[in-house]
């Protein structure tokens, strides 16, 4: 099993292989299926976790570790739209079969098609809200909801409300999928 933690609020300590890291509010970690862990939290903590079977890839090491603040990472303009931007927490490398990013879309802003995918994936709303399009409905969505879409699922979303509204998603990458 694979393990991708994310600090909600609070503070936790992660010990990967016995070397302790703190994560605090917007912390987050990966830890590969090749080395064990210790969560540790000595006081109120909401976190995301997100555990997954790793899928090797023939020839291909698994990837490291990860541990990092979504403060510190980059925030790139989706398709070119400054108001749509993303960030990736992981490695885009074949050593990692999953991606864990960040989209972050001011009011009015949005995906610019409906899309679908080949996989599996989930979001969690962390911040605003707007409404997103599942199969053939949009849905209102806001902080603290969950979505899956199942492969093939049409989809998209657009931002309303008076603040950016952010959800951190993960699906699975870089593998072929089982048909």
């Amino acid at each position: 099993m694979e393990y991708f933690f994310y600090a909600l609020s609070g503070s936790m300590t992660l010990s990967i292989d016995g070397r302790a890291h703190t994560l605090g509010e917007a912390g987050y970690a990966f830890v590969p299926s090749t080395v064990g862990f210790r969560v540790e939290a000595r006081e109120s903590t909401r976190l995301l976790m997100l555990r997954k079977v790793y899928e090797p890839a023939e020839g291909v090491s698994p990837g490291g570790s990860v541990v990092g603040n979504q403060g510190d990472v980059p925030a790139s303009p989706y398709c070119g739209d400054a108001g749509a931007r993303l960030q990736e927490l992981l490695p885009n490398d074949l050593a990692y079969d999953i991606a864990m990013n960040i989209f972050t879309f001011d009011s009015g802003h949005s995906l610019p098609i409906t899309e679908t995918h080949v996989m599996e994936h989930g979001l969690y709303m962390l911040q605003g809200k707007g409404v997103y399009f599942l199969g053939d409905a949009w849905m209102e969505v806001e902080a603290t909801d969950f979505i899956w879409m199942g492969p093939w699922c049409p989809q998209s979303y657009y931002a309303a409300g008076p603040v950016p509204s952010r959800y951190i998603y993960y699906k699975n990458v870089n593998r072929e999928i089982p048909l």
